[in-house]
């Protein structure tokens, strides 16, 4: 079995997170997402929900 796993950097949602939403849009389903960089710009509670919610609908259960 071959494991899916998507790999990014430096999202600092919510100001990139459209760009990073359009990147991943059409890639499928992930077993894994691995992310090496700020998640979020300068902290941003709302902009990490609007993130993890995003990642949710790309990882499989």
């Amino acid at each position: 079995m071959v494991a899916r796993i998507l790999a990014t950097a430096d999202i600092h949602s919510p100001k990139y997170f459209p760009r990073f939403r359009e990147t991943v849009k059409n890639l499928g389903k992930f077993d894994a997402v691995l992310i090496a960089g700020d998640l979020t710009e300068s902290g941003s509670v709302d902009g990490l929900k609007i993130l993890i919610n995003e990642l949710r609908s790309l990882v499989t259960r």
